[in-house]
């Protein structure tokens, strides 16, 4: 198994490419723009496309798959209904694309790519129809905009809902082991590490177990305290302040008195 990922369109979508290379078979995830380098990611694997898997509707995460279904007329493109319109979907909900290529998947469904398999979670909260797609066996988890590194996507667009954002994070807290999650936007970081210092999936993970509690505080504040230690060490170096006084200091010049 082999995972490459393109940054693409203006917000910087990660596309990935999840390959088989023993199959010679991959699946697109999230192709949301540029079109033409995403089928020059393809072409270059060596593999041949089996799938597009949508993680949920929004603009950014689906603008390049009419352009690619131009040069992959009979792959199937799969996305969560509750994040699709008939009519004109807009920037939030994805058109479907027609009978031919158009397919729905849901929770606890599985799609076979050579020898490995790929688990649909569902996941609502940045929308109504965001999923998550776990490969099992290999502990790899592309999370699309539901679970970021040391965040979450956000709830304010028409669908969402941070109540059900919190249930999803819950959820993806409470799955057993470690897994490598690839977002939709910014850096991968693992199940781990989000599980011990992410704000959001922490109100879920402290749970009411006092010693697992205090243990997981403890390290949550050896974090924050490392964060405020580099951002004095940063104010040091560029605004003159070396040590904290009790006095209000002034990061800019003082403004001058008028009389």
């Amino acid at each position: 198994m082999t995972i490459q990922t393109l940054q693409v369109g203006p917000i910087m979508t990660n596309c990935y490419l999840l390959c088989d290379e023993d199959a010679k078979v991959c699946a697109l995830i999230d192709p949301g723009d540029d079109a033409a380098r995403v089928e020059k990611l393809v072409e270059q694997s060596g593999c041949a496309l089996r799938y597009i898997l949508l993680t949920h509707g929004h603009f950014d995460h689906t603008s390049a798959v009419r352009p690619l279904l131009e040069r992959y007329p009979d792959v199937p493109v799969y996305i969560h209904r509750k994040d699709t319109a008939a009519d004109r979907g807009g920037d939030l909900l994805f058109t479907p694309v027609g009978e031919k290529n158009q397919r729905y998947y849901q929770e606890g469904d599985t799609l076979p790519l050579g020898g490995l398999t790929l688990r649909v979670l569902e996941t609502p909260g940045h929308s109504e129809g965001s999923v998550c797609l776990l490969v099992e066996r290999q502990h790899v988890l592309f999370a699309g905009d539901t679970l970021f590194r040391c965040s979450c996507g956000r709830c304010d667009f028409p669908g969402g809902d941070y109540r059900k954002m919190l249930a999803s994070l819950a959820r993806l807290a409470s799955l057993e082991g470690d897994y490598q999650v690839l977002p939709g936007h910014d850096r991968e970081t693992t199940m781990g590490y989000e599980r011990r210092v992410n704000p959001y999936m922490r109100q879920f993970f402290c749970g009411p177990s006092p010693a697992r509690s205090h243990r997981d505080k403890l390290f949550y504040c050896g974090e924050i305290k490392n964060r405020m230690a580099f951002a004095m060490r940063f104010l040091q170096q560029f605004t003159g302040v070396h040590k904290y006084r009790r006095e209000p200091q002034w990061i800019f010049p003082r403004p001058a008195c008028r009389s």
